[in-house]
């Protein structure tokens, strides 16, 4: 899956939030694409809101993100996926030196 977070941070209206969230994963989506670590994502995208001021229980796409990862937990063997580590490691690495990347 890919989440971004701080949804509400996008701008003021909910649905505005929502249109602006679905512009920037498609464009990740494009940009992995060409990349090693797209076969690891589950081609689905969720746009919550993880500040404790902005966050709502009522969130329906937390929701529906909590409900997509429970059906996935089943096509996993491994407690975490050896891919997933690799990916992470990659990501840390980047962070580290201070590239920016969509």
């Amino acid at each position: 899956f890919l989440v971004g977070t701080k949804k509400a941070s996008l701008h003021e209206d909910p649905e505005t939030q929502n249109i602006l969230a679905r512009k920037k994963f498609k464009e990740i989506f494009r940009l992995l694409k060409s990349t090693l670590h797209c076969n690891i994502l589950v081609k689905e995208a969720f746009a919550v809101e993880n500040s404790k001021e902005a966050r709502s229980d009522s969130d329906e796409e937390l929701q529906n993100l909590q409900l997509e990862i429970v059906k996935e937990m089943d096509k996993f063997k491994e407690e975490i996926p050896l891919d997933y580590l690799k990916f992470e490691k990659l990501v840390t690495q980047l962070l580290k030196n201070d590239d920016v990347y969509i």
